[in-house]
């Protein structure tokens, strides 16, 4: 996956893109929110991180930018150290997929990442688009059409 992070703290950011790196995923990071937000009308990434307290525009404005003014559906994960519930609340009501609380437990967030991605996966599947039934192809859109 390409992962975008969104975080002020060059230590941590280091860590996670080291991280994201040695589990097999792309990362870009970003020190601040505007950065990010010239990007999204791009759709290079396929997951943000974000931290919610960042310089010139914060995760949750990221976040809000991300779902309502463009509509997109990318995962988001805030990681963060705003850890007081009407935080998470309000971070979960806008559109974030999952929240982690700093300090980072660096084995837990990749285990959140990797489910996200299994979902993504799991989404992307192709539908089914024919049927083998006694040893002959059906077309299953002439089935579902009413096509005898």
């Amino acid at each position: 996956m390409k992962i975008a992070i969104l975080e002020d703290d060059a230590t941590l950011a280091q860590g996670l893109h080291k991280l994201l790196i040695e589990a097999g995923h792309q990362s870009h990071i970003f020190k601040q929110g505007d950065a990010l937000l010239r990007l999204l009308k791009r759709g290079l990434f396929d997951l943000y991180v974000l931290d919610w307290n960042v310089p010139k525009a914060t995760g949750l404005d990221v976040l809000i930018h991300i779902r309502q003014t463009l509509s997109m559906t990318e995962p988001v994960i805030f990681l963060t150290s705003a850890s007081s519930e009407p935080e998470i609340v309000r971070a979960l009501n806008s559109g974030a997929d999952d929240y982690c609380v700093k300090p980072v437990k660096w084995k837990e967030l990749l285990a959140r990442i990797h489910a996200i991605d299994r979902r993504l996966a799991r989404s992307a599947v192709e539908p089914v688009t024919h049927k083998t039934i006694c040893g002959y192809w059906s077309i299953y859109l002439l089935m579902q059409s009413g096509i005898p």
